[in-house]
């Protein structure tokens, strides 16, 4: 999707914004509602504790804006670099901003400094989502589309979930930090993996 494409098409549609306005609103209301009650309610959050949490929310609008950018300049990037550079590259550089989530501490400057940074790398993985779709429903007959995405969608669910048990119970052992090192690493193995294979050198989709 070039960035012509992209405004020029799918924001032409009315039934496509209408779907987008009510994703987006619904996600935005659901979390402006959700963080508050639990911080106040649940947590018994101070005031202070509360502009915090403020201010975790503008740095996670950065993720947010650079995850828009990110879907707009990746058909750019695909004609720039090669379809299957833009692809790989996408992720690895999004896996290696995750690194800039440990390396956080005090001062709190410094400390929003870095997760600010790590949010950019939310443009990455868009640009990546993108292609990594655009890939699937290339390859994929049109027939077995449904079952395709069901089943990609099944397996990340499950990785997801697994992940999440085997990061809680190392977390425990080596600490929080560290887990999310080894967690980035990693993910960067998976993108070494997709480097080694044809697919870095693929220039474009037919």
């Amino acid at each position: 999707m070039d960035r012509m494409g992209f405004w020029g098409g799918l924001w032409r549609d009315g039934d496509f914004v209408k779907f987008w306005v009510s994703r987006t609103v619904s996600n935005f209301g659901t979390l402006m509602g959700a963080l508050q009650f639990v911080a106040v309610l649940a947590l018994h959050a101070t005031p202070f504790q509360m502009g915090m949490l403020g201010a975790l929310g503008t740095i996670f609008a950065i993720g947010g804006i650079s995850s828009i950018v990110g879907s707009i300049y990746a058909g750019w990037a695909a004609r720039a670099f090669g379809f299957g550079k833009a692809l790989v590259g996408g992720y690895a550089v999004y896996m290696l901003t995750i690194l800039f989530i440990p390396v956080a501490q005090e001062p709190l400057l410094f400390a929003g400094l870095m997760l600010a940074l790590a949010q950019l790398g939310d443009g990455f993985f868009t640009m990546f989502m993108v292609h990594e779709s655009s890939l699937r429903q290339t390859i994929t007959p049109e027939r077995s589309l449904g079952r395709m995405n069901a089943s990609i969608r099944s397996l990340g669910l499950a990785a997801l979930f697994a992940g999440s048990l085997v990061g809680g119970w190392i977390a425990g052992v080596i600490g929080m930090r560290v887990t999310i090192v080894v967690a980035a690493c990693i993910g960067i193995l998976g993108a070494l993996y997709m480097m080694m294979s044809p697919l870095r050198s693929v220039k474009q989709l037919n």
